[in-house]
């Protein structure tokens, strides 16, 4: 009799309370035939969102996935990843509604998910969390990722070595990514539709560099070149660009040259004559503190027998940002 009942009580420490009964770290039971029902031909619907789930709650990939697991998810893009994982919503609406009809208790084990209901409940209630996870997942590892994050930290490293004595801030190409570190407006226009799926991991980036701009812009001014000429025509052409005159203060505008003379493919003739028109102002409606320099090519075409033609039009303006004058 004393034999049976040692029996009985190592078979509760073994099985739990009766065969197909688990029980749980913290004391709580739950049926894990039942949870083998579950989870039968359905893992590949939890296995995408593991990754996931283990950075969530701080916890090694190994001790939520187990030695068996194998993943497919180095999706090439967001849009690849949102396209092949977002149909799958409905089974896993249909993983929790099987989950909570079938197991009254879904206890955390502490071990990997074949043997942990709370993951997958967690997974599967949390389905869009856990998607948009994924894309960002997938954002992090996407080429165009990479090209962002080259493209920051290039800008980082011009701002970080700016010194006074050089004649301008960045590259052309990287003055967007200034725009898009000091202004919430600007960046919040450009992370929409594809892009918006990039914005977890470009805003830690575009953060860092803005401490830097706020740092070094302010020593940064457009130098007097910029405006050692002046052409009325050339200068309203550059100003019907602004969206608001009405909120733009000018302290410096005028046009960098003469003009230069731009021939064709064959060097022999002219095809147009240009220069350059470049306005400084601050714009009282930026939802950041610095000024502006926007610059364009004022051209006019070639007529023939050494004229070129009376109307004058310009090219598409860039536009940079610049620290204000002292007091402004």
């Amino acid at each position: 009799m004393i034999q049976k009942v040692h029996l009985t009580i190592l078979s509760l420490i073994v099985f739990g309370p009766f065969p197909g009964i688990a029980v749980a770290q913290n004391g709580t039971a739950y049926d894990t035939e039942a949870f083998r029902q579950v989870k039968w031909g359905n893992t590949r619907y939890i296995s995408p969102y593991l990754e996931c789930y283990a950075e969530k709650h701080n916890l090694e990939l190994i001790s939520v996935t187990g030695n068996a697991y194998q993943y497919d998810g180095n999706y090439t893009s967001p849009a690849t990843a949102k396209e092949v994982r977002e149909p799958e919503l409905v089974n896993l609406a249909e993983i929790e509604t099987l989950l909570k009809s079938r197991l009254s208790t879904r206890p955390n084990t502490g071990k990997d998910y074949h043997e942990n209901p709370a993951i997958w409940e967690e997974i599967t209630t949390k389905r869009t969390e856990y998607l948009q996870c994924l894309i960002g997942r997938a954002a992090g590892n996407s080429t165009y990722m990479k090209m962002y994050r080259e493209a920051i930290a290039e800008a980082q490293k011009e701002v970080d070595g700016y010194t006074s004595d050089r004649g301008y801030f960045v590259k052309s190409g990287q003055a967007e990514y200034i725009l898009y570190a000091v202004s919430p407006q600007a960046r919040a226009k450009w992370m929409t539709g594809e892009t918006l799926n990039y914005k977890p991991k470009l805003d830690p980036l575009l953060d860092a560099l803005a401490k830097s701009v706020v740092k070094k812009l302010p020593m940064y001014k457009p130098e007097a070149s910029y405006f050692r000429l002046r052409d009325a025509a050339a200068e309203k052409l550059l100003m019907n660009n602004l969206r608001s005159p009405s909120t733009v203060k000018v302290y410096q505008i005028g046009v960098s040259s003469g003009w230069e003379i731009q021939k064709d493919n064959y060097g022999i003739l002219p095809s147009y004559r240009y220069k350059y028109a470049n306005v400084y102002y601050r714009d009282s409606s930026d939802d950041h503190p610095f000024c502006r320099v926007m610059s364009a090519r004022i051209k006019q075409d070639y007529a023939g027998g050494g004229r070129y033609n009376a109307q004058m039009y310009r090219s598409s303006t860039d536009t940079s940002l610049a620290g204000c004058p002292a007091g402004q």
